[in-house]
């Protein structure tokens, strides 16, 4: 995922972009993991209420993740010359000798 976020940037703002990409897998998935414990443990006193919950929390997961996917289809594709001529040398997985 570093190669698609860094390869739309110049090479001098590489560690900038994959910091902030790094950075904002992180803060999401602390967000939602807290909605996702926030949501399972607000009513649940009884193993019927607890179940309840996680029911709750699952639906609310496929939920977003269809909203990621539908927004992720959405989303135009950007091509660009320059770097669909950088991606393959840096995609080129190089064999040699086995040690």
């Amino acid at each position: 995922m570093t190669a698609v976020v860094t390869s739309g940037v110049d090479d001098r703002d590489a560690g900038a972009a994959s910091g902030l990409m790094n950075t904002t897998k992180q803060v999401g998935g602390v967000l939602g993991l807290a909605v996702l414990v926030s949501t399972t443990t607000s009513t649940g006193r009884t193993a019927p209420e607890l179940v309840a919950d996680y029911a709750h929390a699952f639906l609310l997961i496929a939920c977003a993740l269809a909203a990621v996917a539908a927004l992720a289809l959405a989303l135009p594709v950007h091509r660009d010359a320059k770097n669909q001529a950088k991606l393959p040398s840096t995609c080129i997985i190089r064999s040699g000798t086995p040690v």
